[in-house]
């Protein structure tokens, strides 16, 4: 079971349409079946490759760049570098995969 289904249609939903997460989830699956819950998975899993590549060699290029010029300490970047470097990095992992999370969200929402 999907929640992500769940909260695209409770997001998208008229007034009064559900009354509860439960009520959504019950009327998908009496109109559209088991596969509903499913709409969008594999641009998900798609989505996933692009997003951890790019987060993880961005964060490790920003990292090992700010060790070069700053070894004349510990050699220890320090937390708040290494926010920095982490949100820098998910920045561009989000940004190379947000075509995919959109046609995801649009297929949830159909």
């Amino acid at each position: 079971l999907s929640l992500q289904v769940l909260k695209t249609r409770l997001t998208l939903r008229k007034t009064g349409q559900y009354s509860s997460v439960a009520d959504c989830a019950r009327q998908i699956l009496q109109k559209e079946g088991v596969r509903a819950f499913y709409k969008g998975y594999v641009p998900n899993l798609l989505g996933i490759i692009p997003y951890a590549g790019i987060d993880l060699a961005v964060y490790e290029t920003l990292k090992n760049s700010w060790l070069q010029r700053n070894t004349a300490g510990s050699g220890d970047p320090g937390v708040l570098v290494l926010v920095g470097c982490g949100t820098v990095s998910s920045t561009c992992g989000q940004l190379a995969s947000y075509p995919l999370a959109l046609i995801r969200t649009r297929m949830q929402a159909q």
